[in-house]
């Protein structure tokens, strides 16, 4: 789970807490009865929903100070790695390395650049070996790990306040006769689900969302050190100049200087380059560089290319303006979609906690709605849809708090073997294939506690109910009567998502399907099944996923030809060239090995991957 999903997780976590205080079978008649007498009574309840509110932080986001420092490593090395053959390159074709002093000076330079003077002459002064680049990159590791434990702590505020305004809100509807204990507070929730909690309230007073306010930090941290990086290695190699990229969608200030050259110096000027073309460049600092909302800033997606005059080339081609503009419009509609989704979701396990059968009701359809919506405007721009976007991370403390500490996924993950899979799901002859030919030549669970497992999706059971599981506490299902589940099946059918069948077996098939998958990916990319995985790893490993991916939907294809054409639209660009790892394109993959799966062992995409992880064994 990102850093990002953790504080979605707990704003959600959050606000089902606050949601089950108020339930609507524990609450309405004597809040009916006597408001004011209820309305005192609940606010003198808020420091207990307090208390545990910072427990529940502390839990969720113990790791992230971890993750951070390993996320911005991750980032250097990336942006590292993107150069490194061009700058040897560079100095095999004769490009003299400048000077130890010089490089010194310019280091030192490019870090006050990058930090706003905040790593400046006087650290140097009195400490004249701290590395530049290591000073600047502890900078921004505890200006992000400042901010982001500054919003958990506005995070709690809010809980408290908002559980106030739901109290006196709700109250007062009562008092003047307006509503029901349950059609109050039902009015309440819907807006606290579209309002959220408040992580930062700004200078001119505009409350941001932990959503919106955490993926800017972590926007920010990691466009600070990829440019940091670019910079600094371009002084190792003595670049000056620096073409910047381009892509569909620019936003106003970064549009103009797409596929230009920039001068890291402040220089301007024109240079030759490898075709013997006089080409302009200005200075960085001219640019909208430095700006939140301008080249290099939040958000941004673009990203230098060192320049050597008269050896480069400008290879890039700009997008007209007119186009530039509408994929930026579209691409701002998405993500409007998605939050209104998202909120829907949101509404309806709020009500669920309230025990508000109704509400619950009511808000699954509009969750329909805004899907219906969404999928129209996908239809309509040919955009990629992006499911994790949408996503909602509920239902752990729902069930946790149902089996009073019987947790299904301790259940699971504590001690499984072939045969406690086998005796899960009803369909054996399936389950075998998975059992015998996949998990069993790996071991993937034995002996693991929850904390060190990379990837769980399965059907677990605890005194006969069946739970769809996920590790991140993402939960796809949950549900104590199986014939729901497989409803809920059929519904995610029709809203677009891929399953090999229509039962739960089917569903256990799929999401076993994701498991190995990930377990194949760890393999070859030499991680030990067993260990915890950082998001850094996780990041190296997506070049593998590219490559798994084509391999996987390239078989997909041969197989299923007719169900992978019916699919295949959803994809996007094929084959992947980006090192990403898409939900959609996950969904496929599955969708295909777990139709493999159930044709039985003898198929060859069974015995490809069986084969593959003997091979990696």
């Amino acid at each position: 789970m990102s850093i990002k999903e953790r504080y979605l997780a707990l704003e959600d976590t959050l606000l089902d807490m606050i949601a089950s205080c108020v339930k609507i079978d524990e609450n309405a008649q004597e809040a009916e009865t006597d408001p004011e007498k209820w309305k005192i009574k609940k606010i003198s309840e808020s420091e207990n929903l307090k208390q545990e509110a910072k427990k529940e932080i502390k839990k969720q986001l113990a790791e992230v100070p971890e993750e951070l420092e390993a996320e911005m490593e991750a980032a250097a090395d990336r942006e590292t790695a993107r150069t490194a053959e061009q700058f040897q390159q560079a100095v095999k074709d004769g490009l003299k390395l400048p000077v130890a002093t010089a490089v010194t000076k310019a280091l030192r330079q490019t870090a006050e650049i990058v930090t706003g003077g905040r790593v400046n002459d006087d650290n140097f002064k009195d400490h004249p070996d701290l590395d530049p680049f290591k000073a600047a990159m502890e900078f921004f590791y505890g200006q992000t790990r400042d901010r982001l434990n500054l919003t958990a702590a506005t995070m709690l505020k809010s809980v408290k306040q908002e559980y106030s305004n739901l109290i006196y809100n709700t109250a007062a509807q009562l008092v003047d006769g307006e509503k029901t204990y349950q059609e109050a507070m039902r009015s309440c929730i819907a807006k606290l689900a579209n309002d959220n909690l408040t992580a930062f309230t700004d200078k001119i007073g505009r409350e941001w969302s932990p959503e919106a306010y955490v993926s800017m930090l972590l926007k920010t941290s990691n466009k600070n050190v990829t440019n940091l990086t670019s910079f600094v290695n371009m002084d190792r190699y003595g670049y000056d100049l620096a073409q910047v990229s381009n892509h569909a969608g620019a936003r106003p200030k970064c549009y103009p200087y797409q596929g230009k050259l920039v001068s890291k110096s402040g220089k301007s000027g024109t240079c030759e380059d490898g075709n013997g073309n006089r080409v302009q460049y200005v200075g960085l600092g001219d640019t909208s560089y430095g700006q939140p909302d301008g080249l290099l800033g939040i958000n941004c997606g673009h990203y230098l290319f060192p320049f050597m005059p008269g050896v480069s080339t400008i290879t890039s081609e700009v997008q007209p303006q007119g186009e530039n503009d509408r994929d930026y419009a579209l691409s701002q509609k998405q993500r409007e979609l998605e939050r209104a989704v998202r909120k829907a979701k949101r509404e309806k396990s709020m009500a669920e906690n309230a025990n508000d059968a109704e509400g619950a009701k009511t808000a699954a359809e509009k969750v329909k709605q805004k899907q219906k919506k969404l999928r129209e405007f996908i239809n309509e721009s040919g955009r990629t849809r992006r499911y994790d976007r949408e996503q909602v991370y509920t239902g752990f403390n729902r069930i946790k708090n149902d089996l009073r500490g019987k947790s299904p996924y301790n259940c699971e993950i504590l001690d499984i073997d072939d045969k406690v899979l086998q005796k899960i799901s009803k369909a054996e002859n399936m389950l075998k294939v998975i059992s015998d030919d996949v998990f069993g030549d790996v071991d993937i669970f034995k002996n693991a506690t929850e904390g060190e497992i990379f990837s769980v999706e399965m059907i677990s059971v605890f005194d006969g109910k069946q739970y769809i599981l996920r590790k991140g506490f993402n939960f796809g299902i949950a549900s104590s009567d199986i014939s729901l589940i497989e409803n809920e099946i059929k519904a995610g059918i029709d809203r677009g998502f891929y399953f090999s069948g229509t039962t739960s077996e089917a569903l256990f098939i799929h999401e076993g399907a994701h498991s190995l998958l990930y377990t194949y990916a760890m393999k070859k990319a030499g991680l030990e099944i067993g260990k915890p995985v950082t998001d850094a790893t996780w990041d190296k490993m997506r070049y593998i996923f590219r490559d798994i991916n084509n391999d996987f939907v390239n078989e997909a294809a041969s197989l299923f030809p007719d169900d992978f054409m019916n699919l295949k639209k959803e994809i996007g660009d094929y084959p992947f060239t980006r090192p990403t790892i898409d939900e959609t394109n996950q969904e496929i993959i599955a969708q295909s090995i777990a139709k493999a799966l159930t044709i039985g062992s003898e198929n060859k995409v069974v015995k490809y991957i069986t084969l593959k992880l003997k091979e990696l064994k």
